[in-house]
This record gives C-alpha cells, sequence and structure tokens, in this order.
C-alpha cells in the first residue's frame, strides 16, 4: 500500500473512530435525558403530594382554631425578630446569666409586656389545628426553600418569658410559655428539609434547658401546674417532628436537584455545593455525571428510611456503613448531594432522649406535688403519671433514677451513675444525660 494509501486508510479509521465515540455519547446524553425527564416528572409528582399533606396539630394551647396556622406563625416570627438586641439580651436567659436573682425585675417586666402582643400571636399560631408550611419545593434548587424569619430569637425570647414568669409566682403563665416554645420548635420544621429540622433542634434545646432549670429550682410548681405541663409535653411529643421526615423531603428536594441541573443546565456559579469539576470519568461532561449519580443517590434515601426504625446502637453501626460507602463512590457529586447521616441521627437521638427525660422529669415532680415525696422507682408513675417507663432512646436501656435524679447513659454508651458534665453539656463523652426534680 502506497503511503497515501496508508494515510487515507488512518484517516478513515479515525472518523470511524470518532463517529463511533460520538454515537456512544450521543446515547449516553439521550439515556440521561431520559433519566432526568423520568426523575422530573416523579419529583413534581411527589412534591405535590407532600404540598396536599395535611400535618395536624395537638389541641394544647386552648380551643383550636381551624385551618392553617403557617402564616399567623409567620407574623409572629416576624415580631421577634424585630426586638431590638439590647432587649433581648437584658433576658438571663438569653445572655447566660441564670439564675437571676440580682437582675432589675422592673426592666423585665416592662420588656415582656412591651411584647406581649407578639406572644398572643404566637399563641394564636398555634391553636390552629393544621400548621402546612407553604413551601414550593422546585422554586429554588439550592435547597433555600422560602426559609421562615430565624426562629431562634423567638425561642430564646418565650424561654426567657416563661422563666421570668416563674419566678415571679406566675406558674400558669410560664408553663403555657414553655409548652408554646415546644410547640413553637417543632411547627418551623413541618414538611421541611434537614434545615429546618435543625433550627427545630436549637429551639428546642432552648426550651428545654429553660424547663429543666425550672424544675431543679427552688421555686415550686404546684400539682395542677405540673399535670398541665405533663399532658402538654406529651401531646407535643406525639406530634414532634423527627429526622425521617427531613430526610423524606430531602429525598425528593434532591434528586430533582440532579435532573433539573441535568436537563437546563443552570449556571453552577449558582449552585456552588452543586458544582464538581469535569472528570474523564464522565467523558468530561458534568451532564451525564448528574446522570450517573441520581441511582445512587435514590438509593441512598430508600435505604435512608428503615435505619430509623433501628435501636440506637445498631442505627449507628448501619449509618456507618451507609455513610461510608457514599463517601466511597467514583462520582465525586455523590458525596456532595448525600446529606450527613450519623451526626444528625446521633444528635436526633440526643435530643430525643432529652425529651424523654424532660417526660419523666415532670412526672416526678408532679408525683412529689401530689404525694409529698418522691417515689422509690419509676414504675410507681404508672399509670398516673406516665402510660409507660420509656427507655433511653440513646442507649435502648432502661433509665437510672435515684430520689429525685433520673439519668440516661450518655454518648459513650456507659452509665456513670448520674453524673452530668461539669460543662452542662449533653455531647460530652464519658459523662450522663441527667435531669433532676428540686425537693421542696
Amino acid at each position: 500500500m502506497t503511503q497515501r494509501g496508508r494515510l487515507i486508510l488512518f484517516l478513515a479509521l479515525l472518523a470511524a473512530g470518532f463517529i463511533y465515540v460520538g454515537a456512544i455519547l450521543l446515547a449516553a446524553h439521550r439515556h440521561a435525558t431520559e433519566v432526568f425527564t423520568k426523575q422530573e416528572v416523579e419529583s413534581l409528582l411527589l412534591m405535590q403530594a407532600l404540598k396536599e399533606q395535611k400535618t395536624t396539630c395537638p389541641a394544647v394551647f386552648g380551643k383550636q382554631v381551624p385551618g392553617n396556622g403557617w402564616k399567623a406563625l409567620l407574623k409572629a416570627l416576624r415580631g421577634f425578630r424585630d426586638i431590638p438586641d439590647e432587649e433581648l439580651h437584658a433576658i438571663p436567659e438569653v445572655s447566660g446569666r441564670f439564675p437571676a436573682e440580682n437582675d432589675d425585675f422592673e426592666t423585665l417586666e416592662e420588656i415582656f409586656t412591651e411584647h406581649g402582643s407578639i406572644l398572643d400571636d404566637l399563641r394564636f399560631a398555634l391553636r390552629h389545628s393544621e400548621m402546612d408550611p407553604e413551601y414550593d419545593y422546585a422554586q429554588d434548587l439550592n435547597g433555600q426553600l422560602a426559609i421562615i424569619p430565624d426562629p431562634i430569637p423567638a425561642a430564646q425570647f418565650v424561654t426567657g418569658a416563661a422563666g421570668f414568669y416563674h419566678r415571679m409566682g406566675q406558674n400558669e403563665r410560664a408553663v403555657e410559655l414553655f409548652k408554646m416554645g415546644l410547640g413553637l420548635a417543632q411547627s418551623i420544621a413541618r414538611k421541611g428539609p434537614l434545615y429546618q429540622i435543625l433550627h427545630q433542634g436549637v429551639c428546642e434545646d432552648w426550651i428545654i434547658e429553660g424547663w429543666r432549670k425550672v424544675l431543679e429550682s427552688s421555686h415550686p410548681l404546684s400539682a395542677a401546674d405540673l399535670d398541665r405541663a405533663a399532658l402538654g409535653i406529651e401531646a407535643l411529643w406525639q406530634s414532634r417532628t423527627r429526622l425521617p421526615e427531613a430526610y423524606r423531603v430531602e429525598g425528593v428536594i434532591r434528586p430533582y436537584t440532579l435532573a433539573e441541573m441535568g436537563l437546563h443546565g443552570y449556571d453552577p456559579s449558582m449552585f456552588d455545593r452543586w458544582t464538581i469539576g469535569r472528570s474523564w470519568r464522565f467523558w468530561f461532561s458534568r451532564r451525564l455525571a448528574y446522570a450517573d449519580a441520581l441511582p445512587t443517590i435514590r438509593r441512598f434515601f430508600d435505604e435512608v428510611q428503615p435505619l430509623f426504625a433501628l435501636p440506637m446502637g445498631e442505627r449507628k453501626v448501619a449509618a456507618c456503613t451507609i455513610e461510608e460507602e457514599i463517601q466511597r463512590s467514583t462520582n465525586p457529586l455523590v458525596p456532595i448531594t448525600a446529606p450527613p447521616l450519623v451526626n444528625l441521627s446521633k444528635l436526633e437521638a440526643i435530643r430525643a432522649t432529652s425529651w424523654t427525660l424532660m417526660r419523666v422529669a415532670t412526672a416526678l415532680a408532679c408525683s412529689q406535688a401530689e404525694k409529698g415525696s418522691m417515689p422509690e422507682a419509676l414504675k410507681e408513675l404508672v399509670p398516673r403519671y406516665l402510660r409507660i417507663v420509656p427507655e433511653s432512646p440513646l442507649s435502648g436501656r432502661p433509665l437510672g433514677y435515684s430520689s429525685g435524679k433520673v439519668w440516661s447513659s450518655g454518648v459513650d454508651g456507659i452509665d456513670h451513675g448520674g453524673k452530668r458534665s461539669p460543662k452542662k453539656d449533653d455531647e460530652d463523652p464519658g459523662y450522663d444525660i441527667v435531669w433532676s426534680v428540686g425537693h421542696r
């Protein structure tokens, strides 16, 4: 064969190779389009189902108002957000100066009286029979779903007001405010993604710690006040928004985001956390990387839901297995897209344990107020004060108890005999999570 013939053959083979590779890439992009389109349709149907799902509220704050309280809740939260910082930080529970024996009670009363209408707005919102956030889940693909005004100042203010009225001897009002704080915390997370659950947790931490200090204090509540508190806490525990619900929402939003990015090619600079470098593994195409990531992300969310039915010890092992598989993925988009699991699962168990101890400690205080002494064992609280004696959500084992003190082993899983962290940190290893009831 002549040199010219060899050159023509080479060019023909090269052209055939380009045509072959082009055909493969074209087929891959066509398949990706089919995957994205199917995911988009499925996600939109799931989003519509989320919007139509009704969330009922417990009748804890007086006679219920029919309908959705979401707009009323937003109004209250805007009011809390507008409280001046200097007034907020004059409240001892907010500034960390509790107990507040030397505080200016007259100034505090002026603050809480001035902003009493905001508390009334919150009470009105929580009296509604439904609390359905009006999220457009498809509106913003970067996870910033029309986030409500920061609820944390609201939780701080409500906690401070409850503590103030308790110290002033207005315990019926104080108990109502503590319940309102818990109702606020769970309402902001209804049907929301993970960051709404994180807001709920921070708000709960404020409210629950405030109630823990009340039960530990020397200012007694009446049996009637404690009974109202116990009934409200139990009802709110039953209706509390939990982590699996948030993962269910994320399981709709995140695959939809990948599909939309693949179909419409949004500007990656708008979605930094969804941006990856171009990789030879996916023919230097981000679009093909999105398509490759979708099955893994869908499988991740399918595997997450059954995990929360497991005991905490088994759950931790299963969560680690799922998370390690995500981190090993050769697709760099997968670890970016899949939300954290192990740490959030542990944090949810700690908060559930705090709720459990709060319920039991409130029952102990109620029993003491009625009978004048502490029970010798937690089982004596059943059935008058507790339906059953719960186990610790964190350890899966029975709670510890000793004359007015109830505890769960902490994050290390070891029972330290009711020894609480000196830092008052329930995540501090080497200590228990402890609640105590002050003796009357």
